[in-house]
């Protein structure tokens, strides 16, 4: 594979009006040149660390044996495994579909093989001491591990990593040598950057005076002269001296100093944010409500398509063409340097200074509670858990959201109930993809506790949500072998559940199921049968529990009642598959073992052919039923002669 496509597959782009900073280049490259080395960029938002970042990543590559590139955004834990498995995906590692593949370890593995050749990986964006910190020990889990660890110190390898955080960068690099502090640029090389920002026929009418003047006004802060030359461009009769007395106006108004005391936000680059959202405000003030909701995302991998759909149906009627409506208001949003796109890329990003002055603004402002409401909704329509199973594009869909659904895990109390409730749908959603499709227990696990507790809360142990929570973190916790813990939760979802909805709704039903393997994993096999015997009653089709069934009556001698169990667990799913609403709660395992029971082992084949054309060869329930048909074929003889002849084998 060509390095070059490799890299620009998965990088933002340089940006056309990037100006050369020799001494931070030539430093860069000769600490990066040197294989098996950890540097870093460190400096305050709105500096250019990442520019330079991705300007080196470039001229890497122009080598006459370019080696491999990387970018891995690292701002939280989530980012960095997308970022992972957008290299495996490029890759075509083998094992990277299967959910109980560690990814991080698979490209690890890759990268510390020397018969891979020369690369090097970009960690952009790490902040967060908590993202690269070893965790406490009673939150250990896959994910929270060192995840330093995971890009190994390789004689084959290099990694550049930008940063706003000093210690988190000492603590990676380990040698201050290797830290190079990114400060603000040069005269020259700010007016250079002012230059190529203005319109031609702006930069004709300003003088180097004015100029010199506007830039050292603005700190010569990067970020602050793009949003300063969007400015005056998008406005036909201003000039440079003009924004010049407007920037200090607003400046010395002080309506944004109070906002927030931190000493390592430029006040230059938040006061030219000021005057480009107003300006926006008053000529497209959907552009405007737009950037608002775009601050509630993480700030990497927004999707188009969702923001376009939001745009469409808030623009509805008042535009006219909604499809233009929203082009025209990302590109103003672009073009004033407020959010980023990456060319032929369907996915947007903010700049971490613009999305915290637009929190912080929104909050002051009173409109934060409006446009947070909007964003949990969003995600709650968009994300197609009943589906992410069944669907290759549900999956992705998943996958793509998974970061921003992370958002709403550190939100605080909700403002009323109702939208207490669309929140926590969306983490239970979030948390079943995690657990079923994904197998990441513990994520899910931490997802589902926080939803619980704050269910409580807001709703009461007793809303359906809630019982719907507990249920879901029940689940979890058998599955990381957690029986007694699970036996508590599955009983309080059970009681709640048969009160509101009766014995025979799909959730009662589901209940019992997990109740009864809690109780069957701990031994209390009597319990666990007539649980069993319950939900089978009930529900059929439920196929786990129908299986856990069968089980026990073989094993009681019981032939005859198990052969009709099994008979109308098929006969449920065979009607569920013709009428095309494959439920996600059946078990393709405990499919396999039933028709194995049934029809033999040719029905199994036939179970798995079904499986594989409505949930892709690789998903983990078709790959699960191919195995435990070749497991279960032995026992299936058995069983059936037992069967027919009544006699225990």
């Amino acid at each position: 594979m060509d390095p070059r496509q490799l890299f620009f597959a998965i990088s933002p782009s340089v940006s056309p009006d990037f100006v050369d900073r020799p001494r931070l280049f030539a430093w860069i490259s000769d600490h990066c040149a040197q294989v098996g080395i950890w540097v870093a960029l460190v400096g305050p938002s709105g500096m250019g660390k990442s520019q330079l970042a991705i300007k080196y990543a470039h001229h890497v590559l122009n080598a006459e044996v370019p080696p491999l590139v990387f970018w891995v955004y690292a701002n939280t834990q989530t980012r960095f495994e997308e970022g992972y498995r957008g290299i495996a995906e490029r890759l075509r590692l083998p094992g990277r579909d299967n959910p109980k593949v560690d990814v991080l370890r698979l490209v690890s593995d890759w990268l510390c093989d020397k018969r891979n050749g020369q690369w090097m990986m970009v960690l952009d964006d790490v902040d967060g001491e908590k993202v690269f910190s070893p965790p406490k020990q009673q939150e250990h889990d896959s994910l929270s591990e060192i995840l330093a660890a995971y890009v190994p110190q390789s004689c084959n390898g290099s990694v550049l990593i930008t940063s706003r955080n000093m210690t988190v960068a000492a603590q990676l690099v380990g040698c201050d040598n290797n830290i190079k502090e990114i400060t603000v640029m040069e005269e020259d090389e700010a007016l250079q950057l002012l230059g190529r920002k203005l319109q031609a026929e702006k930069l004709q009418r300003t003088d180097k005076d004015s100029a010199m003047e506007l830039v050292n006004a603005l700190d010569r802060l990067p970020l602050a002269i793009d949003q300063a030359a969007s400015y005056i461009n998008q406005q036909a009769d201003m000039t440079v001296p003009d924004y010049f007395r407007g920037f200090l106006a607003t400046k010395c108004a002080g309506d944004t100093s109070g906002l927030w005391q931190d000493k390592n936000v430029p006040m230059s680059a938040v006061t030219t944010w000021q005057m480009l959202l107003e300006h926006i405000q008053q000529k497209q003030p959907l552009a405007a409500g737009l950037l608002s909701l775009m601050s509630f995302f993480d700030r990497h991998g927004m999707p188009k398509q969702l923001l376009r759909r939001y745009s469409t149906a808030i623009g509805a009627g008042a535009m006219g063409t909604e499809e233009m409506s929203f082009d025209r208001d990302l590109n103003t949003l672009y073009a004033s340097s407020l959010v980023t796109i990456t060319p032929g890329v369907e996915t947007c990003g903010m700049h971490a200074l613009t999305q915290l002055c637009m929190r912080v603004w929104l909050s002051s402002s009173g409109s934060a509670k409006r446009y947070e409401q909007n964003f949990i909704m969003l995600l709650a329509k968009e994300f197609p858990v009943a589906a992410c199973q069944a669907e290759t594009q549900a999956r992705k869909t998943c996958q793509l959201l998974l970061p921003h659904i992370f958002s709403l895990y550190r939100k605080g109390p909700l403002p009323n109930r109702s939208m207490a409730h669309v929140w926590a749908q969306s983490l239970i959603n979030a948390g079943y993809y995690l657990h079923e499709v994904r197998g990441r227990h513990e994520e899910a696990r931490k997802l589902l506790q926080r939803t619980t507790e704050t269910c409580d809360k807001q709703l009461g142990m007793q809303h359906p949500t809630s019982l719907v929570s507990v249920l879901c973190l029940a689940r979890v916790l058998l599955s990381q072998g957690k029986y007694s813990q699970a036996e508590v939760l599955s009983w309080q979802a059970l009681e709640g559940l048969e009160r509101k909805f009766g014995t025979e709704h799909l959730a009662t039903s589901t209940s019992m199921s997990s109740l009864a393997i809690a109780l069957y994993s701990q031994g209390k096999y009597e319990e666990a049968h007539k649980l069993n015997w319950q939900a089978a009653e009930a529900r059929p089709e439920i196929l786990t529990t129908t299986t856990a069934l069968a089980n026990w009556l073989f094993r009681k001698g019981e032939y005859n009642e198990a052969e009709r169990l099994t008979r109308l667990a098929i006969e449920g799913w065979e009607k569920l598959l013709k009428a095309q609403r494959l439920d996600m709660s059946i078990s393709a395992p405990g499919i396999a073992y039933l028709l194995h029971v049934a029809n033999g082992h040719a029905e199994v084949a036939r179970a798995y052919d079904e499986f594989a054309d409505k949930l892709g060869a690789q998903h983990s329930s078709t790959v699960a039923c191919r195995q435990r048909s070749s497991m279960l074929l032995k026992l299936t003889f058995q069983l059936l002669r037992a069967v027919i002849r009544g006699i225990v084998v």
